[in-house]
């Protein structure tokens, strides 16, 4: 074989590798902001503070992939649709914000000061966290309040339907949802001053 044989060779063999290469990359999936509640001033709160000191996701809803629970109970990650933020974060900042929102505390999410003196300690694990084929966000699982009353620990699973259609509507639901165990924590908190 000639040398510009080989090299013509060569050529091609790259020339098809580049290719290929740029058939492989699609588009880049969308990246969702999870809706959070407005911040309101916590200039009124008094005296009390809480601290989130722990949030928990399932394994397969802490990579960016949206993760949807499929009728034959698997769960698919797609590929089209993207958390903007790391999962955990998105949730932790949101959910402390709807905290706020209902209790009209100062939330801080850890890691906070060792000065920071809270009248509450939270932590919410979530056994599931996912889209469901309807659209609907639905999580469950269960959150601790620790006072100096002691602690309460309670269950929790809801449903929210979405908003509208497609990723920002289930992102709008999971807000929802996020809203709800807020609500909880909050009601735990008020009977654990009683």
């Amino acid at each position: 074989m000639t040398m510009k044989r080989r090299i013509g060779l060569l050529l091609v063999a790259i020339g098809s590798q580049t290719l290929l290469a740029g058939c492989g990359s699609g588009p880049q999936p969308q990246r969702y902001v999870l809706p959070a509640p407005p911040v309101h001033s916590s200039a009124n709160a008094g005296d009390r503070r809480i601290v989130i000191t722990r949030v928990q996701l399932p394994a397969y809803a802490r990579n960016d992939s949206i993760s949807t629970l499929q009728p034959d109970l698997t769960i698919s990650e797609s590929r089209d649709s993207h958390w903007a933020s790391p999962p955990v974060e998105s949730v932790s900042t949101v959910l402390g914000r709807h905290i706020e929102e209902t209790t009209h505390a100062v939330v801080a999410l850890r890691p906070v000061s060792t000065r920071f003196d809270a009248s509450a300690r939270v932590a919410v694990v979530f056994d599931t966290f996912v889209r469901l084929p309807s659209n609907a966000a639905f999580v469950e699982g269960q959150f601790s309040v620790e006072t100096t009353s002691g602690t309460a620990v309670q269950r929790f699973s809801f449903e929210e339907a979405a908003d509208g259609l497609g990723t920002a509507g289930y992102m709008g639901a999971t807000s929802k949802g996020l809203a709800q165990v807020a609500r909880l924590i909050a009601e735990a908190m008020k009977s654990d001053q009683h």
